[in-house]
């Protein structure tokens, strides 16, 4: 089997404004198919990371390329072969849906049929001009904008705003579908609910710097293993003492354990006691972001 060839590649991206760091020394790959998430906040430095990368602003240092073109010197080549949603996407109000899909269809080409079935699926009316949509409609329509090509790498900065839970669930559903496309995807989120469901391996960034990443199959399978077990009575923690086995927290007889590997010293405690209840714990990923800030240390990439 050939390896999976980089399709994003950022070495060294640092971007100074004035003062102020927006990045610093960035180092990250995305391989082909591949989906990594990048959790921030607000004034982490993501915009500044993807206008470099869709060629709409210069770093002070470092280079980008994306399907093997310079994100600076050949950004009109990046543009066409990307889609991308912005959460601070703007559109020229004047312009209808169908214009400004055609539009980006006579740069990019397009797959008439999937655009009929986007269109269809996200609820876009193409007649409406753009200034009447409301902001949930614009987002769902960006979405369009970005697919309808049926680009090799997607860019998602904070691509899910202003939706109601309805319309958030759908298009997780069309990420994921992406992702079993075999799309390249760079998302960045503040969710870690998000990150943890929807990535192969995700990063937080903080301040501008890239401070981990991680194999999220490996995380999953390990909060998969989450349990919160109620007994009927007092139990001592030294009596949960084993090499695969970690108590994440204990409030009375309600115990929240953490189980890698084979079920069998869980299984041979557990007998020795009444348990009134039992069941997998799993929301628990506002945990993932503070691992992540708490993790093994910075690093480029893993």
């Amino acid at each position: 089997m050939s390896r999976r060839q980089p399709h994003i590649q950022v070495n060294d991206l640092t971007k100074h404004i004035g003062n102020a760091v927006a990045l610093e020394g960035v180092y990250f790959e995305v391989l082909e198919g591949e989906t990594l998430s990048i959790l921030g906040s607000s004034g982490s430095g993501m915009s500044s990371m993807f206008h470099i990368l869709l060629g709409l602003k210069r770093p002070t240092r470092g280079t980008a390329e994306v399907l093997g073109f310079n994100c600076v010197t050949e950004s009109v080549e990046v543009r066409k072969r990307v889609g991308c949603v912005l959460g601070t996407q703007r559109f020229h109000q004047g312009l209808t849906g169908r214009e400004y899909l055609d539009l980006s269809a006579a740069a990019h080409g397009s797959d008439d049929a999937r655009r009929s079935e986007l269109i269809e699926r996200l609820k876009i009316n193409e007649s409406e001009k753009i200034g009447n949509l409301s902001e949930a409609a614009i987002t769902r329509f960006s979405w369009v904008l970005a697919l309808q090509h049926n680009p090799a790498v997607l860019l998602l900065d904070n691509p899910f705003p202003h939706l109601d839970e309805s319309s958030r669930r759908v298009m997780l559903n069309v990420l994921e579908e992406e992702r079993s496309r075999g799309t390249t995807i760079l998302l960045a989120t503040d969710s870690p609910r998000v990150a943890a469901r929807h990535s192969d391996r995700v990063g937080t960034l903080v301040n501008g710097e890239l401070t981990f990443v991680r194999d999220m199959r490996r995380l999953n399978r390990k909060l998969a293993r989450r349990l919160r077990i109620v007994f009927r009575e007092d139990v001592e923690l030294q009596d949960f003492i084993a090499h695969n086995l970690s108590v994440v927290s204990r409030n009375g007889r309600e115990w929240v354990i953490t189980l890698d590997g084979e079920a069998g010293s869980l299984i041979k405690r557990l007998g020795k006691y009444s348990v009134e209840d039992i069941e997998t714990v799993e929301d628990v990923m506002d945990d993932i972001l503070m691992d992540l800030l708490r993790g093994h240390g910075p690093g480029p990439y893993v």
